[in-house]
């Protein structure tokens, strides 16, 4: 078995143990109300986030969503903590109750790479982790959690119970949840808004479900301290929201498959009613990837290079350009370079398969670009020749005419000394 499939293996193991751990603690508590409920709920957001993570993390393991889906499934089962009936693990699980809505928010920023872009989204992530732990820890000193509830269990941390001062605390930290929220959803809309045809397509369900699960949480949290059906109700939708987001990742991995295979089929199609194979396939491939941008280059042995279409050498694009280069290869063999917009570097594969479906026509294209970079080079050559040729001729001509000059100014000298 390799490394990773003994990871991954040991990771499902430890799901495993710790679901059935977290349905012990939810089944058996003495202070939560509608236990099967909950337990259902843990189990199956814990399950499904684990199993999807896995699975995509197994099929990339280069993308980091696979491993930050399974982060939030563990969360689930660190979660259930709160419901102990020990006083201690009550507490510590006052603090890992929030981190799953903070696991859910760096899911969403990070996707479709799993990769945070920029130091802002990271401080946005950190302060998400920070405000979910540790900002809670000043209220708890001020929380008496058996009042009002005679068989939960006291809190170990308490100095002196004072209720409005516990209340200001938690508004606090549900305020600055709600505007990480608004935050966080204006970047993923932004980063969506900005996404190209096929990006949009592949990441549309994940993103709506996951910006969705968040907004339901934002309400949530400013729902703080009114209490009643109404909050309860609002709680309970946005934890069934959360269990969607996962088989909204699967849906959008079969969504993707299907516009890879669409825009395989287009191309295909394009490319066998093509007049002009040079002019065509370039723009086959541009409408196919939603890119108009979208210029190729040929490997050129001789050069140990790419090429363009006419023969002329191309300059790969540099990190942070805002373009990216995608090589194409056949057989293992460099073909072409497909330069893209940077939006579509999380679809590499979609543009792997794309110029592979356009393999034969990209090798057509290659050969005929490298005689016309031999043309040129020989066009190039024979213009050395020729004006080598001409300053040769030209220093022939000033030397007869010097030298004759020379003679003949030499020849009247001795004229007149005869005379």
């Amino acid at each position: 078995m390799r490394p990773r499939a003994r990871i991954l293996a040991g990771l499902a193991a430890l799901a495993v143990v710790m679901a059935v751990a977290a349905d012990l603690l939810i089944r058996n508590s003495d202070h939560l109300a509608d236990r099967g409920v909950w337990a259902v709920l843990n189990a199956a957001l814990g399950a499904s986030f684990v199993g999807t993570g896995l699975y995509a993390w197994w099929r990339r393991p280069e993308n980091r969503t696979g491993a930050v889906m399974t982060w939030v499934g563990f969360l689930f089962f660190l979660s259930a903590l709160e419901f102990s009936n020990d006083s201690w693990l009550s507490a510590l699980g006052s603090f890992t109750d929030p981190l799953p809505i903070a696991g859910l928010a760096h899911l969403v920023l990070a996707y479709p790479s799993g990769r945070l872009r920029s130091r802002y989204h990271r401080w946005l992530i950190a302060l998400a982790y920070i405000n979910a732990t540790l900002f809670q820890l000043p209220g708890m000193f001020f929380w008496d959690s058996t009042a009002g509830c005679a068989t939960c269990p006291t809190n170990p941390l308490l100095i002196s119970s004072h209720p409005d001062l516990y209340n200001a605390t938690a508004a606090v930290v549900n305020l600055i949840a709600v505007s990480l929220i608004a935050l966080i959803a204006r970047e993923v809309i932004t980063q969506v808004a900005r996404a190209r045809k096929v990006g949009r397509d592949v990441y549309g369900l994940f993103t709506y479900a996951g910006v969705t699960t968040l907004v339901a949480f934002g309400c949530l949290f400013a729902s703080h301290g009114f209490g009643g059906p109404g909050a309860t109700a609002v709680r309970y939708i946005a934890f069934g929201l959360f269990v969607t987001v996962p088989f909204a990742f699967l849906g959008g991995l079969v969504k993707g498959q299907l516009a890879r295979a669409s825009a395989v089929a287009e191309l295909v199609d394009a490319l066998g009613h093509a007049d002009d194979r040079r002019r065509s396939l370039r723009d086959a491939i541009s409408a196919a990837l939603g890119d108009s941008s979208l210029a190729l280059a040929y490997w050129s042995p001789e050069q140990r290079g790419y090429i363009d279409g006419d023969g002329r050498r191309v300059e790969l694009p540099d990190p942070g350009s805002g373009r990216a280069a995608t090589p194409i290869e056949r057989g293992g063999v460099a073909l072409a370079v497909v330069i893209h917009d940077d939006s579509l570097v999380e679809e590499a594969d979609l543009v792997r398969a794309v110029g592979g479906a356009a393999a034969l026509t990209l090798e057509n294209e290659r050969l005929a670009a490298e005689l016309r970079a031999r043309v040129q080079e020989l066009r190039a050559s024979r213009s050395r020749i020729v004006r080598a040729g001409d300053a040769e001729r030209r220093r022939l001509e000033r030397d007869l005419h010097d030298g004759a000059q020379q003679r003949l100014v030499a020849l009247a000298l001795n004229l007149r000394l005869a005379r």
